[in-house]
């Protein structure tokens, strides 16, 4: 067990068998948050693993309280020991689920996550990347967890609530969403390009249709 943040007020606890990779975006993703000038009273991290971007958005104060929900147990596991560590338990609550149908307390008026960026497995001839690895954090099969995402965000958020997905555009586009948002109820407020390690990623920002 390891932090990766020594310069960070709050230390996160992570191995590599969770993933590093929001390590390397979570500035990028404070700064997208930043740029709504506001600072928000309780965010949703979807999809979090070890909640690096969310306890960043912490860190520095764009949020009151946050919520983490994962599917994988070990990274909800080292959600806790970070908020353990750190004393922050007042101010966090995890979920392990691959559902957002979960019957949260409050309602979010701030969504950030960082989903698995394929709809299906690929043949990389990285020995790291076999299909367990793909499957548990870079593979969305069926875009089942996008659907289920989509399916209950409405329900689970205020009516001012800013939603912020971090996308790859070697894989998909906005239009490949597009129909899951408007059924949502959402429409997208605008796409931050050229996000993230070699500046393939992207962040759709989206609100709610009132």
């Amino acid at each position: 067990m390891s932090d990766i943040n020594s310069e960070k007020t709050t230390h996160v606890y992570y191995n590599r068998d969770v993933d590093i990779d929001e390590f390397y975006v979570r500035d990028e993703f404070a700064n997208v948050v930043k740029s709504t000038k506001k600072v928000y009273n309780h965010a949703l991290e979807c999809f979090a693993g070890h909640g690096a971007i969310g306890f960043n958005i912490l860190d520095e104060r764009l949020v009151n309280k946050l919520s983490l929900v994962d599917i994988y147990q070990p990274a909800i596991d080292f959600c806790q020991q970070t908020i353990k560590e750190n004393n922050i338990a007042d101010k966090c609550t995890t979920y392990c689920s691959g559902t957002l149908n979960i019957g949260f307390a409050d309602k979010f008026d701030l969504v950030i996550g960082n989903p698995p960026w394929r709809g299906e497995v690929t043949n990389d001839v990285d020995t790291v990347n076999h299909v367990e690895h793909q499957l548990r954090k870079k593979v969305d099969p069926g875009w089942s967890a996008h659907n289920d995402f989509y399916e209950y965000i409405n329900s689970i958020t205020t009516l001012d609530v800013d939603i912020f997905l971090y996308e790859d555009i070697r894989f998909t586009t906005v239009d490949t969403f597009s129909t899951l948002i408007t059924n949502a109820g959402l429409y997208v407020e605008n796409v931050i390009n050229d996000f993230g390690v070699g500046k393939t990623g992207y962040v759709i920002h989206m609100k709610k249709i009132i």
